[in-house]
């Protein structure tokens, strides 16, 4: 489903959106393996659509499939980022760095990447939900904890119910893979993909 997203955001990008020039910057931190691994094929994706990518990722996973990933990424001279003053230089940042999962309350560790997201603004994209954000209640209701508030969301599958919060001008949704029987199993309700796009503009 992440790899959706990237297509999502090229398919905006093909459509007049205002990737055109930027310098695509993918913020990482060391979460849930399943989610560090697909996210840095973001990097790749990015780097073969022309895009300047690069990784902040200041705490790499150990694994053999990180590793494996890692050397790709350093092969095609993708940069590791560990310092947020490094981010300036990137006129995008894409926020993948929780999940749904994401249980408050927020970590220490992560507290300064969330206070420096929150300040991006229209140079910031999340991926289905921004992080720090309840899947279902939306912002944290926690003042101790940075709010992001991102100008574009890519909603995997179907939008979260924290969707309903999200006040940037750009949503997307991409999940026409979606069996139907899920679709009878929760009652969804979604838009209709135009052509054969897979995926849909929803604001």
């Amino acid at each position: 489903m992440l790899l959706y997203s990237c297509y999502l955001l090229w398919a905006w990008e093909q459509r007049g959106g205002w990737l055109s020039g930027c310098k695509a910057s993918l913020c990482f931190c060391k979460i849930d393996a399943n989610v560090c691994t697909l996210n840095l094929i973001y990097t790749f994706f990015f780097l073969f659509q022309g895009y300047k990518s690069a990784v902040y990722y200041p705490k790499a996973g150990k694994s053999e499939l990180y590793s494996r990933l890692i050397k790709q990424c350093n092969d095609n001279e993708i940069p590791f980022l560990s310092s947020l003053n490094q981010l300036e230089q990137y006129s995008l940042i894409i926020d993948a760095i929780f999940g749904f999962s994401y249980k408050p309350p927020l970590r220490s560790e992560y507290f300064d990447l969330l206070n420096y997201l929150s300040q991006r603004g229209q140079s910031l994209v999340s991926i289905d939900i921004p992080s720090g954000w309840d899947v279902e209640k939306g912002p944290p209701q926690d003042p101790s904890t940075p709010t992001l508030s991102p100008d574009c969301l890519v909603s995997l599958t179907a939008p979260k119910l924290c969707a309903q919060h999200f006040k940037g001008r750009h949503h997307w949704l991409g999940g026409r893979f979606v069996p139907k029987t899920i679709f009878r199993r929760y009652s969804l309700n979604l838009p209709q993909y135009p052509g054969s796009d897979q995926c849909v503009k929803l604001t």
